[in-house]
């Protein structure tokens, strides 16, 4: 009994505490920034996608359409910032890597959760871009774009305003090749079940650890038991030998040992179980 009680604290430790640990050990949030200061040409605000210029060594809001020269995203409050430099008349944090919320607007469609986005005429806001027309990204959408509220106008059309989580991954995009474009970001743990372009599924490291973490609990829990109650077996079928006025009760602890071990196998099954379908 003392065996089967470990188990079940075992298992209930498991299943409250090792595994909403996992869920933030592999959460890839749009904080997850580094970013580094470079002076700002133009006014930007937090969100904004800038672009670099070369000769002047500075950044200002991306005004093209899948601006070649796009550079990052601005993020006034990153978890970690380069300050070399930080204290030079206008410069402003700037991330090039991770996930950032970016500002954006719908002037050629919603952002949708998988959207690439890239540059727009409006000066530092991202817009949607079909896959077969993608030529140069700023990165993809993680969830759909939030409104603001906030409306623009647009040679004589209604353009609306919002933020999307994206995650980075400034570059060309070739059609066709959407698992490599995925793979070289963090998005791939960001993205729990998500289903790529090409039809296949995303990997969830989560999902693979509760699978992994579930296994365990499972196998784990009939091994104990077995171990615990199997040496109980066999000194019964020995015991009915040396004893066989002792038949009844020896077949009654048999059965309550039986009984036990599938109570405890069930347990250990249904947190199993509990693990893989947890949200």
């Amino acid at each position: 009994m003392k065996a089967a009680g470990l188990v079940a604290c075992f298992m209930y430790f498991i299943g409250l505490v090792v595994v909403p640990l996992s869920a933030t050990a592999v959460s890839f949030g749009p904080e997850a920034t580094v970013a580094s200061p470079f002076v700002a040409r133009g006014d930007v605000i937090d969100g904004d996608i800038v672009s670099y210029d070369a000769e002047s060594g500075t950044v200002h809001p991306s005004q093209l359409p899948e601006d070649e020269m796009m550079f990052g995203v601005v993020v006034l409050e990153p978890v970690m910032y380069m300050t070399d430099g930080a204290d030079e008349e206008g410069a402003v944090p700037v991330v090039r890597y991770g996930n950032v919320s970016v500002n954006v607007t719908d002037a050629t469609g919603p952002i949708l959760a998988g959207d690439l986005v890239t540059t727009s005429y409006i000066a530092g806001k991202g817009q949607r871009i079909s896959r077969d027309q993608g030529a140069y990204v700023m990165g993809f959408a993680l969830e759909d774009m939030v409104l603001t509220g906030d409306i623009l106008d647009l040679e004589g059309r209604t353009i609306r305003v919002g933020s999307v989580p994206v995650a980075l991954r400034i570059g060309p995009y070739v059609s066709g090749q959407s698992s490599a474009f995925l793979a070289s970001t963090t998005a791939l743990g960001y993205m729990p079940g998500s289903t790529q372009p090409d039809g296949e599924r995303g990997l969830d490291l989560f999902k693979m650890f509760r699978y992994l973490l579930a296994s365990i609990v499972a196998v784990g829990t009939v091994i104990v038991a077995a171990r615990r109650f199997g040496d109980a077996f066999s000194q019964s079928v020995i015991s009915v030998g040396r004893n066989p006025l002792a038949r009844s009760q020896i077949r009654s602890m048999v059965l309550w040992n039986a009984f036990l071990l599938i109570v405890i196998s069930g347990i250990g099954f249904a947190v199993a179980v509990a693990i893989i379908m947890a949200p």
